[in-house]
């Protein structure tokens, strides 16, 4: 069986898509990137939040940058689901 070299990826820079605006009044958490140019300079990731990773009011987001990563569009949630009590996650 022939052995296959890996892919390798380059970090050209690291930064922030999604801080809690209010870390004192509620837990936030962001996890599950995925990421993704389109073309060049334009960068779509999307990500699950919630207050907990199993926690019922995770949701999955969807941000945009189409400056290379520089600024980002507001967050905005993917799907949301028929049940409010209900877990979603929809991370592409």
């Amino acid at each position: 069986m022939e052995s296959q070299a890996m892919t390798s990826i380059e970090v050209l820079s690291t930064g922030l898509v999604y801080r809690n605006p209010h870390p004192n009044i509620r837990s936030l958490h962001a996890f599950f990137p995925s990421v993704i140019e389109s073309q060049p300079g334009d960068v779509v990731v999307t990500f699950d939040r919630g207050s907990a990773m199993e926690n019922r009011d995770v949701r999955s987001f969807i941000t945009r940058s189409r400056d290379g990563g520089e600024t980002w569009t507001e967050p905005k949630i993917i799907h949301e689901p028929v049940d409010p009590d209900g877990t979603v996650s929809t991370s592409v």
